[in-house]
């Protein structure tokens, strides 16, 4: 097994790394092993101020960034161009 990364009190995206908060072992790879780290979407960062739990492979490969809300203020904005959009065809 690799050396254990500390990730405490790093940013990725609106994720804060508060703790480590224990190991993963996949079901389909039993021999490799994840930390799980408990995370605050930070309100300092653009966030909601959830707490999530995510795999330390995921913060660092840039697949979690939030802990849900990134995507929802996405799909909020687009909908808000689309209808503006539409607004402006129909004038």
């Amino acid at each position: 097994m690799g050396k254990l990364i500390d990730l405490t009190g790093k940013a990725f995206g609106r994720l804060r790394v508060l703790e480590r908060d224990g190991q993963y072992r996949s079901p389909n790879s039993p021999e490799s092993m994840d930390t799980v780290w408990r995370c605050l979407c930070d309100p300092e960062l653009g966030g909601c101020g959830n707490t999530s739990w995510v795999l330390g492979s995921n913060l660092r490969a840039g697949k979690v960034r939030s802990c849900g809300c990134l995507r929802a203020d996405m799909m909020r904005e687009r909908a808000k161009a689309r209808k503006t959009r539409q607004e402006h065809e129909t004038v």
